[in-house]
């Protein structure tokens, strides 16, 4: 799920909120791919409002950011999946048109913010994830059905290798490995892109 203020490509080509998708929008979907096409919206939902949500992943690229719940699921350059708190500094990201991108930090914490998630379609995604691969905010992110169907045993082979034995974004494990900074806010930069970070992102997970 993604913070409501999160750009995600539409079918025309320009951006919108995540939250102002309703159903039989069209959306730009691909598949590992990376062929993009138009695609409906099938499911719409998510909180109303501004909500708090625990455990809310911030991951910084460029000059932009996302704030999503840690299940969220990110294609990583190796075309596998990563869940969001599975995520680490130096990780590469995609881009649309399949340049890659590393991550500079990940933190965790609180996020007063509403999310919201689309699908393009409730069946099973096949191996190739297509038509359920969004642009949010300048990478390739997974549909609400790809988060839904890695949870069964079988949506586990789209995952990267050995990755429920990654540490947890602000384990003791990843702070060993990553170092402490995922517990503090992140330096907010005067041209950095996403949702209201300076308001919505604080009492960080102690």
């Amino acid at each position: 799920c993604l913070a409501y203020g999160t750009l995600v490509q539409t079918g025309e080509g320009s951006f919108k909120e995540i939250e102002l998708f309703k159903l039989d929008d069209d959306v730009m979907a691909c598949g590992k791919s990376l062929n993009w096409t138009t695609k409906k919206v099938v499911f719409s939902g998510g909180t109303s409002g501004v909500s708090r949500q625990k455990y809310t992943v911030l991951v910084a690229f460029e000059n932009k950011y996302l704030a999503v719940t840690s299940d969220h699921l990110f294609l990583m350059a190796d075309k596998t999946l990563k869940r969001a708190d599975r995520l680490a500094p130096g990780d590469e990201l995609v881009k649309p048109g399949g340049e890659s991108v590393l991550i500079k930090s990940v933190h965790v914490g609180d996020f007063l913010a509403g999310f919201h998630h689309i699908a393009t379609g409730k069946e099973e995604p096949g191996p190739d994830l297509d038509g359920h691969l969004l642009n949010t905010n300048g990478v390739i992110s997974a549909d609400y059905a790809v988060q839904i169907f890695h949870r069964t045993d079988e949506g586990k082979e789209f995952f990267a290798r050995a990755h429920e034995q990654l540490p947890v974004v602000g384990s003791p494990e990843y702070i060993e490995k990553h170092g402490d900074s995922c517990m503090q806010m992140p330096v907010i930069e005067a041209d950095l892109k996403g949702p209201k970070l300076e308001l919505a992102f604080n009492n960080v997970v102690d």
